[in-house]
């Protein structure tokens, strides 16, 4: 849901502070080109690493709840970018996982404000975020520095 509108998809983050939360050139990842669907995962991984208090921030910024943390990986996610490495893509599917099983029915408890704040859950996500950033970091070479 790249294009869409609404409250789900780029448009909800482009809307954080006048566009300009997670869409500065110098906060992602360069990933060979302008691919914004690779940047946006990036900046949506990157939301999903960022600590609790910053989480909340952006959903209270939104006015949404915080299965939109979810929402948001799986819009990005329906088609996996080319030219990751199979870590990341092996982190990505853990990811999906996790965030499904947060999000099935029976687990409403994990969707709210505390359960962010508190949940080993959410602390997992963030690690797994984490570790996607990481095997991500390795995969892309970095300018060089002679």
């Amino acid at each position: 849901m790249l294009e869409g509108e609404g409250r789900r998809g780029l448009d909800a983050i482009a809307r954080v502070e006048g566009g300009r939360d997670g869409w500065r050139q110098e906060s992602v990842v360069d990933l060979g080109g302008d691919d914004l669907r690779k940047k946006a995962l990036v900046s949506v991984i990157r939301r999903l690493a960022s600590p609790a208090d910053d989480q909340a921030a952006f959903l209270e910024r939104l006015d949404v709840g915080v299965d939109e943390l979810a929402l948001q990986f799986t819009d990005l996610t329906a088609s996996v970018p080319r030219g990751l490495s199979q870590d990341c893509r092996n982190d990505l599917s853990s990811l999906d996982r996790l965030l499904a099983e947060l999000s099935a029915p029976g687990n409403s408890h994990l969707l709210g404000f505390d359960a962010l704040q508190s949940a080993p859950e959410w602390a997992r996500v963030r690690a797994l975020a984490h570790k996607f950033l990481a095997d991500l970091a390795v995969a892309t070479p970095g300018p060089d520095r002679s």
